[in-house]
């Protein structure tokens, strides 16, 4: 199956962070926006959506399906970085 075929099936963020680590790209959870605030629960955040939801942020990147399992099963709605 065409890579574009296969994208283009894919419904939630946890499908997509699994396609992409299949493709070798290191994913990890951003947090995301929820009416209108970000997730992190600061209402004055200055990188709504846009920020890490881990620990180590980019050094939490990983292309392991246990570890993005764990992170979206945990929080679906997150953004994908």
């Amino acid at each position: 199956m065409a890579a574009s075929i296969m994208a283009a099936s894919l419904t939630s963020n946890l499908e997509y962070a699994l396609y992409y680590s299949s493709l070798g790209w290191e994913v990890f959870p951003a947090h995301t926006i929820r009416l209108g605030l970000c997730s992190c629960g600061n209402q004055s955040c200055k990188s709504q959506g846009k920020h890490p939801m881990t620990q180590h942020g980019l050094s939490d990147a990983t292309t392991n399906h246990k570890a993005i399992l764990k992170w979206w099963n945990k929080t679906p709605d997150a953004n994908i970085a």
